[in-house]
């Protein structure tokens, strides 16, 4: 009993070491202020995870008021690196880090059909572009729009992928953890997005809010006293499907009414063009009447869905983010407007800000996890 205790004290200590440089390097002395551990603990922890390889030491820092130097602590630019793809709406886009969040390969191209025909190039295309970094892929996430169960962690449902690529031979995971030897996660977008918020403060001291992913379509993500609910099997946040009032009073969804596909709908039934969103934005600020019209009648539906939602959640703040933010204040004045009384809605991060930040994090989590078990020396 008392072996599994140190055990787990062990791991807790390398925890706590580990996500605190995260955040920036630190010395023995920062970090045994932060946590209150006695010198040798700290001592033990800090040998353990150098000898692991996922800590260094990375220089030599001043005390204030004395001459005296100490060594600066970081995590591992030589360890490995973290692979994130986001499969977006438009485009896909990856980045591979190092575990300080230094981004060694970067790529972005249009994506027009999510099959294996279209995906197989793209794990190709990666693997060329980092194959001159010798340090392995220890983790990889995958962003999506779709339904993740939290339970078997795999694709249960999306309407932009191809179903080959949820049989087994196809399935999204297999072919990037095939191309890159290590575990593979699937997440939903706005999930990820979410932890990236959360990570970032913009949730802090609220109980009860909601993240509004407003893009081509529209997603959610709860967050509750601090974390992400996810509901019983992960698919939480479906806030597309709340049923609201149409334009002409009939009876649709937020997503039919609200989103930027719905908007490029309304475009090509009345116009027969179905603009890119970029030259949809442009029209707005330079005062088409006709696009502006279309945008902030959207807004006013967004507007009408959240006051919904709200009216059973109780939510405390309202984060709206996705490319409806480019429309600016205008439009985010115009969604308050509709909602009424009631917790101030505001924008978060950009959409890739926010979700490389999470999935980022995520993967970190993961690393930190699953640390080896090691012996580290004993407290003096």
């Amino acid at each position: 009993m008392l072996g599994k205790t140190q055990s787990f004290a062990r791991e807790f200590n390398n925890h706590l070491v580990l996500e605190a440089l995260e955040k920036k390097p630190m010395s023995a002395t920062e970090l045994s202020s932060c946590f209150h551990l006695s010198n040798a603990t700290l001592s033990s922890v800090l040998k353990s995870l150098t000898s692991m390889g996922l800590i260094e030491p990375v220089g030599l820092d001043s005390v204030s008021g004395s001459g005296r130097k100490r060594v600066q602590y970081a995590l591992s630019s030589q360890f490995g690196t973290i692979l994130v793809v986001d499969f977006g709406s438009e485009k896909y886009h990856a980045r591979l880090y190092d575990l300080p969040g230094n981004i060694l390969f970067e790529e972005e191209n249009p994506l027009e059909r999510y099959d294996v025909a279209h995906i197989e190039p793209i794990v190709a295309s990666i693997q060329k572009g980092i194959s001159n970094i010798e340090m392995p892929v220890r983790y990889t996430v995958l962003c999506l729009p779709g339904l993740v169960s939290t339970q078997s962690g795999e694709l249960q449902f999306s309407s932009r992928f191809d179903s080959a690529l949820f049989s087994p031979k196809n399935k999204l995971q297999n072919l990037f953890s095939e191309a890159f030897s290590c575990p593979v996660k699937l997440e939903n977008d706005t999930k990820i997005m979410m932890s990236g918020e959360l990570a970032q403060g913009r949730f802090e001291g609220v109980n009860s809010g909601l993240l509004a992913f407003v893009d081509y379509g529209i997603g959610g993500a709860f967050e509750f006293q601090g974390s992400c609910f996810r509901g019983g099997r992960g698919y939480s946040g479906e806030i597309g499907r709340v049923l609201i009032s149409g334009s002409n009073g009939e009876v649709t969804n937020l997503d039919d009414a609200a989103s930027i596909r719905a908007l490029k709908d309304q475009i090509q039934a009345k116009t027969g063009e179905r603009p890119h969103t970029k030259e949809i934005v442009e029209r707005f600020h330079h005062g088409d009447a006709f696009i502006r019209d279309l945008v902030l009648i959207s807004a006013e539906k967004l507007g009408e869905g959240l006051r919904l939602i709200h009216s059973v959640m109780d939510l405390e703040r309202i984060v709206v983010s996705g490319r409806v933010s480019l429309f600016g204040e205008e439009y985010l004045a115009r969604v308050q407007q509709s909602f009424g009384e009631g917790p101030r809605i505001c924008y978060g991060a950009s959409y890739e800000d926010a979700l490389f930040y999470g999935a980022k994090k995520l993967g970190l989590s993961y690393l930190w996890n699953n640390v080896p078990k090691s012996s580290p020396a004993k407290e003096e």
